[in-house]
C-alpha cells in the first residue's frame, strides 16, 4: 500500500481523480486479501496508475519518415 500512495502523489491528476484514488486506497486497506473485490481494487488502482495522467509527448508527423520505416520493416510486401 505504501508503494500505490508513493506512486500516487507523483501522478499529475486532477484533485476528482486524486480524492477517488485516496478512497479507494483507504478501501483496500480494509479488504481482506483473501476476498475476491480486493484483487478487482488492486487491479483498478494501478490501471489508475499506469494512465499517463496530464503527461505528452511531441508527436512525429513526418509521412517520409514513417514510409521508410515501413517500407523497411515490410519488405516484399506487396502495395
Amino acid at each position: 500500500m505504501q508503494e500505490l500512495r508513493a506512486k500516487g502523489k507523483e501522478k499529475k491528476w486532477s484533485k476528482e481523480v486524486a480524492e477517488i484514488f485516496n478512497k479507494e486506497l483507504e478501501r483496500i486497506s480494509r479488504i481482506n486479501p483473501a476476498a475476491a473485490e480486493y484483487s478487482v481494487t488492486l487491479n483498478y488502482l494501478e490501471l489508475l496508475l499506469d494512465i499517463p495522467w496530464n503527461e505528452f509527448t511531441q508527436d512525429n508527423f513526418d509521412l517520409k519518415r514513417a514510409q521508410k520505416v515501413l517500407d523497411k520493416d515490410h519488405y516484399g510486401l506487396e502495395k
